[in-house]
């Protein structure tokens, strides 16, 4: 590495992991560590890793202690010759082309462009990889700040990834993964009993907003009424987010960008709430409105007939049985709840989800009443003709 990058480097860094205040606690180091720093990472001075050295910018006071402390790292080893692994340093969207930026710091091995990164529980290809100047590179070592176009992971700063290019262990993780997620979508909290609760999704465009989002939502709560976050994350929502909007019956606010029309279509098709604006305020209006609303709603659900259908053969397979029907009435909606009736009295045998819906062995959202549709149910399968 030259000189000049070196120093580049070195001045980048310290920009983002320097810890600053107001001169009135500039004697109060250890009040500074305890706010600032989490207890797994306890400065130094009070029985931690991180080194904490006071001082003023303004009269450059302790900056040769501070430039000692940094050359003190520069004799620590790394492996280059291994897959990748280091940290998230921030996270936002392109103000131009609207897709996630993250910027990683690597700490040991060799990034490379189509490597596969696992990040917060998710994998990703790096597709493109650009140097923190900007300039497009295949390749980063440690102590590299990168910066990959397109992830498509929410990460926060701090956030560890590693890369893992062994498809096995990949598809290994992946099933694990599934598993993880279908039960911890059963263990979703209810809202609290005697307290009007109302969930909420986040999406912003860079770190920094969705914090900001979140606070926003936390100052609204009161003795009487509570917003929830299910879910925070930088930049366009993911199928996992929106199949959690659904579950959770959540409202989504989306701050500081404008969504994709795709993704928009998307929260139209399943009948999601959503509200955008890239006003703070008026992201404080919403949720206000939000209160008004809910507080003046009586808790009560009543379910509608849309449709009906007739079972008339079943299909074995391992994976599940399909149900051969023909719609009678209305329509038979993917989205929508279903109950399975049978016996002379209609006896109510199971109340869930449409796992697939076909007609014409064409995947279908909806089948209108004469036509004909197979039905796979979720945690069903004892169809009778």
């Amino acid at each position: 590495m030259k000189k000049n990058e070196s120093s580049t480097l070195l001045l980048e860094i310290i920009r983002r992991n320097i810890l600053s205040t107001v001169n009135e606690f500039r004697n109060n180091t250890l009040y500074l560590v305890s706010e600032n720093i989490t207890p797994v990472e306890l400065g130094e001075i009070i029985g931690g890793e991180i080194v904490v050295v006071s001082g003023n910018a303004k009269e450059k006071e302790s900056v040769q202690h501070l430039l000692e402390n940094i050359l003190l790292f520069a004799d620590f080893k790394t492996n280059p010759n291994r897959p990748a692994q280091g940290v998230v340093i921030d996270s936002y969207l392109h103000p131009q082309t609207n897709s996630q930026v993250s910027e990683l710091l690597i700490q040991d091995g060799e990034l490379r462009v189509k490597d596969t990164i696992f990040l917060n529980g998710k994998f990703a290809q790096v597709k493109m990889l650009f140097s923190i100047s900007g300039q497009k590179i295949t390749t980063a070592r440690p102590s590299d700040i990168v910066q990959i176009v397109g992830l498509n992971i929410s990460a926060e700063l701090g956030d560890r990834f590693l890369v893992i290019n062994d498809e096995k262990t990949v598809a290994k993780i992946e099933n694990e993964l599934i598993n993880y997620w279908e039960k911890k979508k059963k263990l979703i909290p209810p809202p609290p009993s005697e307290k009007k609760n109302v969930n909420l999704v986040l999406s912003a465009d860079s770190q920094n907003s969705l914090e900001a989002l979140a606070e926003l939502a936390r100052k609204k709560n009161t003795p009487n009424f509570n917003f929830s976050i299910v879910y925070a994350t930088v930049g366009n929502l993911n199928s996992f987010a929106l199949d959690l909007t659904k579950i959770t019956n959540s409202t989504v606010l989306i701050f500081g960008y404008q969504p994709p029309p795709k993704q928009i279509e998307i929260l139209k098709d399943h009948n999601l709430p959503f509200f955008s604006s890239k006003i703070i305020y008026e992201i404080g209006e919403k949720l206000d409105e939000i209160i008004i609303i809910s507080s003046q709603q009586e808790v009560e659900e009543v379910e509608e007939v849309v449709g009906t259908a007739l079972v008339k053969v079943v299909f074995e397979f391992s994976k599940g049985n399909i149900a051969g029907c023909q719609v009678t009435s209305g329509k038979i909606s993917r989205n929508k709840r279903v109950y399975v009736l049978q016996g002379k009295e209609e006896n109510k045998v199971f109340s869930g989800e449409i796992k697939s819906l076909e007609s014409n062995k064409v995947e279908k959202n909806e089948v209108s009443a004469g036509q004909e549709c197979g039905i796979v149910l979720k945690g069903f399968d004892n169809f009778q003709e």
